[in-house]
């Protein structure tokens, strides 16, 4: 799951359901209930859910920035359903807008209609991968920074421009979306 942040100064909080549910999330009881970006390291760190993580040291360093995207991930385990972890029912506060992003997938036969973070994908989308059912009028692949100076190549080489119609190199900054 990821949280992009549109505003400066905006606070995030994440309440796990498995300890239940805060009465007041703005004044959380509960320890497992993080406040990001409030500047208090003790509630967590906004940090520590950027890609990568970073460490903070600082309660200043408790801090994001419009464009900033928070990255909560791990692996569910559904026969053991009270581990408190990053899923899909836990309840994600914020003081200003922000986009929500969930994603999932099987490990078998791995990602293909799912998005995550990392730096290498095989992604099968194209007009060619459908030939059999052709339930699909359009076809596209989104990527999106989380550092800049990405490059985002198809088939090993670099590409760019609003319909993949020539090779170059692409980069974006971090936040940018590419659509191809």
């Amino acid at each position: 799951m990821s949280v992009s942040v549109i505003g400066n100064d905006t606070y995030i909080y994440y309440d796990h359901w498995e300890d239940g549910y805060e009465t007041d999330i703005a004044n959380p009881g509960v320890g497992t209930t993080l406040v990001l970006a409030n500047g208090i390291l003790g509630d967590g760190c906004a940090l520590e859910y950027y890609y990568p993580p970073v460490a903070c040291t600082v309660d200043a360093e408790d801090d994001v920035d419009a464009g900033d995207i928070l990255v909560f991930e791990n692996p569910i385990d559904p026969t053991t359903p009270l581990t408190i972890d990053f899923d899909g029912r836990d309840k994600i506060t914020s003081s200003k807008s922000t986009a929500i992003t969930r994603a999932g997938h099987v490990a078998t036969p791995g990602m293909l209609l799912a998005s995550a973070w990392g730096d290498t994908y095989d992604a099968p989308v194209g007009k060619n991968s459908d030939v059999v059912s052709k339930m699909f009028k359009h076809y596209s692949l989104h990527a999106l920074a989380v550092v800049s100076d990405t490059t985002v190549s198809l088939n090993g080489s670099p590409i760019c421009g609003s319909r993949c119609q020539t090779v170059c190199l692409c980069v974006r900054l971090k936040g940018v979306n590419f659509r191809g």
